[in-house]
């Protein structure tokens, strides 16, 4: 597993990954107050880990379709070949 970025890097990579570098300040009842302050780094390293994942599963999904695709082309010419050849 890679090292966890940090510091200067790790916003790099997060604002690369379109990813919240903020966190809005909430009250001790959850209510939004002012204007959000930066990202505590755990939080933001867990923002973009998962970013990271959401793109390669976004990735992968499409491979498995194109996958899935092909293995029914190949069946329909499998069976098309053995109708032929009656």
């Amino acid at each position: 597993m890679a090292k966890l970025l940090q510091g200067a890097d790790l916003l790099k990579k997060a604002e690369a990954l379109g990813v919240n570098v903020y966190t809005p300040p909430k009250d001790n009842l959850g209510s939004l107050l002012g204007t959000p302050s930066e990202a505590a780094e755990h939080e933001l390293q867990t923002r973009v880990m998962n970013a990271e994942n959401h793109l390669r599963q976004d990735k992968l999904w499409k491979v498995a379709l194109v996958s899935a695709f092909a293995s029914v082309a190949s069946a329909v010419a499998a069976f098309l070949a053995v109708l032929w050849h009656r």
